[in-house]
């Protein structure tokens, strides 16, 4: 990365108080020295910015240097005190590290409007409130229980996030094409049996065709065993395309995280 960038993505990233640092290497899974000339250097540029000091031995922070076997690296930020903004544990929540990485996965812009229609402890739209500016974001969630306790959660995070008690098949309070983009986990049917799972996401994909602007993103969080693309292929192949598919393991379960855009 070219100096100018570097330090913007280091400032965007960095505490707001007087912060000490170190950096670390790691080199397929395994900490390594680095060269004293090129160590200085980084080292130099990251404490140019307002806030940070070097301190080897009492870091609140440490910058990471991750170079895989693939020959790909990755330079990061670790902070190593607690985070302010507190823990989500609610029953069936997905991890917040999760949570971020669904949101970066849509493409975060400071115009979007951003729905999450099976929103449970809200934790999705939490963390996309966090990482990016946006226009507005809607959380629905259908149980009252499960809606009282995400209300909860969102009023002791301070998030502007507009709330409905309401049914992700028919969500009328929202004007058709309106919506930039969808981040959800939906039922899987595993805790909650589901009498039919393809009607059930047929039902689905039907109103987020409605709310979705054209071009609209969704980034869908599902289980392996639910077949997407075939619902897609026979039913809605004029209306949504799949770009991009993760394989990952949700709580030692196989799962695939979609990024499908709006086509029609």
């Amino acid at each position: 990365s070219n100096k100018s960038d570097l330090l913007r993505r280091l400032k965007m990233n960095a505490p707001k108080t007087k912060t000490g640092f170190k950096v670390q290497c790691i080199l397929e899974n395994d900490p390594i020295s680095i060269g004293i000339e090129f160590l200085s250097k980084l080292e130099d540029k990251i404490a140019s910015l307002k806030n940070l000091y070097l301190d080897i031995k009492k870091p609140k922070i440490e910058f990471l240097l991750i170079v895989r076997r693939s020959g790909n690296a990755l330079f990061g930020l670790k902070k190593i005190s607690k985070l302010k903004r507190k823990k989500i544990t609610s029953k069936g929540s997905i991890r917040k590290e999760l949570a971020v990485l669904l949101s970066i996965l849509s493409k975060p812009k400071k115009n979007d409007i951003v729905l999450d229609p099976f929103a449970g402890s809200g934790v999705i739209l939490i963390e996309r409130a966090a990482i990016s500016p946006f226009k507005k974001i809607i959380a629905v969630e259908n149980a009252k229980q499960i809606f009282n306790g995400m209300k909860s959660n969102i009023k002791r995070n301070k998030m502007n996030i507009e709330m409905h008690n309401g049914d992700a098949f028919n969500m009328e309070f929202i004007e058709s094409a309106t919506v930039d983009k969808i981040i959800t986990d939906p039922p899987w049917g595993e805790f909650n049996k589901i009498e039919s799972l393809d009607d059930f996401y047929i039902k689905m994909f039907h109103e987020f065709d409605r709310v979705l602007k054209k071009t609209g993103i969704i980034i869908l969080l599902l289980s392996i065993n639910i077949d997407i693309d075939d619902i897609i292929e026979n039913q809605f192949k004029t209306k949504f395309k799949i770009k991009e598919k993760y394989r990952i393991l949700v709580s030692g379960k196989k799962s695939i995280i979609y990024k499908i855009v709006k086509s029609g």
